[in-house]
């Protein structure tokens, strides 16, 4: 499985360096994303660290916790700390780059 997040951060550094000489290596080129406005308006790239939402916690939390009789319930708050289950991430890593957006759990 291909974790999107990433796909989408390849396509806007390959994009970078396809276009510029300056050298930056990946690491240097999210730096500038997340902390050089006007880098990041250049290259249409923005990522952006958040507090993840309800619903996205409980989304994750069911995907990876589904066991056979649950039905998906937003309204039954599940226990996101009970060590039983997978743990559940309380941030996201969002990119977007173009129209295009992307999440990652963390």
């Amino acid at each position: 499985m291909t974790n999107r997040y990433e796909d989408i951060l390849n396509a806007a550094y390959n994009n970078f360096l396809n276009k510029t000489i300056i050298p930056l290596n990946r690491d240097e080129f999210i730096h500038n994303v997340k902390t050089d406005k006007e880098f990041s308006k250049k290259w249409k790239t923005k990522i952006i660290e958040r507090a993840a939402t309800y619903i996205e916690r409980y989304d994750y939390w069911f995907l990876n916790n589904y066991e056979t009789g649950m039905e998906r319930n937003h309204n039954e708050i599940p226990d996101f700390d009970n060590p039983y289950y997978s743990p559940t991430p309380k941030n996201i890593l969002e990119i977007r780059y173009g129209k295009i957006i992307g999440i990652q759990f963390f």
